[in-house]
Parts: C-alpha cells; sequence; structure tokens
C-alpha cells in the first residue's frame, strides 16, 4: 500500500491541542514517506525537499519535526526519515479570538501506518499552539 486515506469515524476521532482543546478528525492522510521520490537511496537533499514541500502548503499546516534515523550504509551513516508520512485535518468549533470555528492540517512522520498514532507523537501533538497557528473561520 503506498497510500491510505480514510474519513475518521468512532473513537479515534479526536485528539488534544494545546494541551486542553479537543479538536475533531475529519481526514487521515498517509503515505510511504519517500514514494514518488527518483532516487532510490534517501540523502539530505530530499529530505529537504519531503520537509519543504510540507512548509509550502502554507497556513494552517503544522509540521511536527521529524527524528532523523542513521543508517548504516558503506561505513557512511546515512539520516533517513521515518517511513510513513502522516497528515490529519482537524477542526475546532468552540470560539478562538473572535472566530467561530478553526482547522489546522498537523504532519507528521512515523515508522508504521496508524493507527495507533505513536506515543510521543500524541505528546507533541498535545503541545501544538493551535490557537496561534490554526485557520480562523467567521460567520
Amino acid at each position: 500500500m503506498d497510500f491510505h486515506t480514510e474519513k475518521v469515524k468512532g473513537k479515534n476521532k479526536r485528539l488534544i491541542v494545546e494541551e486542553d482543546k479537543e479538536v475533531i478528525i475529519s481526514l487521515f492522510y498517509q503515505k510511504k514517506t519517500y514514494s514518488g521520490v527518483s532516487s532510490e537511496k534517501p540523502n539530505k537533499q530530499i529530505n529537504e525537499n519531503i520537509l519543504n514541500q510540507v512548509k509550502g502548503w502554507g497556513s494552517g499546516t503544522y509540521l511536527i519535526e521529524p527524528p532523523k534515523i542513521k543508517l548504516p550504509f558503506f561505513k557512511i551513516y546515512k539520516r533517513v526519515l521515518p517511513s510513513v508520512m502522516c497528515r490529519v485535518d482537524v477542526s475546532y468549533d468552540g470560539w478562538i479570538e473572535d472566530c467561530d470555528s478553526s482547522s489546522l492540517s498537523i504532519v507528521w512522520f512515523q515508522d508504521d501506518y496508524a493507527y495507533p498514532i505513536e506515543k510521543n507523537i500524541i505528546e507533541k501533538i498535545k503541545k501544538i499552539p493551535y490557537s496561534k497557528v490554526c485557520n480562523k473561520y467567521s460567520y
């Protein structure tokens, strides 16, 4: 499987951000980190391109910086990203700074397809300053 997108239903539908705000997951997207990359071997430039692409998605996207894993390659250690890139689109219907609702795309990398979302990622999601980085909407 190269990618996976699903509408989220049931018990896995909510996340906590900003320590206490409960947001609703509307979409969960996953793909192999290096899918579609022409080079067979990840390198620093490819990793930077992947991260810059995510950062270029614009406002309302929050990237949880990934760890870089060292792999031995002919006595040289190459840094690679975790194997799966995940994105959730979340929304919050509560009031934030004169706005009626808000949304955010959260992107991270982990070793396996979710669910579950890795525990260290859940902890980082809880610390996202949602009110500062989300898209805000007024009706």
